[in-house]
């Protein structure tokens, strides 16, 4: 399979691009930064011959709109919410890297029911608040 065309979305006035190919139990596999979907072509291949394989771009990455207003880790948090209610997924298994794996575990811890298992790599953990990283981390994640 060569790389797929991808389908859009609209969230809150801005358009999200994602893969979605194969049948199957649903798989949802989120980049991290500064990736896009394109980062699972390898894996979307296989996996896609036994499961439904949907990848988005996050907002701001790869064919996805670059909204204007900063994309911190709450827009993003609403983008991937309101990504998963458009489409109307449920019982997926998540697959997750970097900054993928903090939307993705901070969307698992909120959707327990919705989920069937986690796999992820060099993962973010999804902090609470700032107070929770050291001063240099802070300036750097904001």
């Amino acid at each position: 399979m060569g790389w797929i065309e991808k389908k859009r979305v609209s969230l809150a006035g801005s358009d999200m691009a994602y893969v979605d190919v194969g049948s199957g139990p649903c798989v949802v596999l989120l980049h991290g930064n500064p990736t896009s979907s394109f980062l699972w072509r390898h894996t979307i291949t296989p996996l896609s011959k036994v499961a439904r394989c949907i990848a988005p771009d996050l907002m701001g990455f790869g064919d996805s709109d670059k909204p204007a207003d900063a994309l911190r880790i709450v827009e993003h948090q609403r983008y991937i919410e309101r990504f998963f209610d458009a489409l109307d997924l449920q019982d997926v298994t998540l697959v997750l890297h970097d900054w993928g794996s903090a939307l993705g575990f901070d969307w698992a811890r909120r959707h327990e029911s919705r989920v069937r298992g986690l796999a992820f790599m060099e993962f973010v953990w999804p902090f609470p608040t700032w107070l929770d990283l050291s001063p240099p981390s802070q300036n750097l994640f904001r």
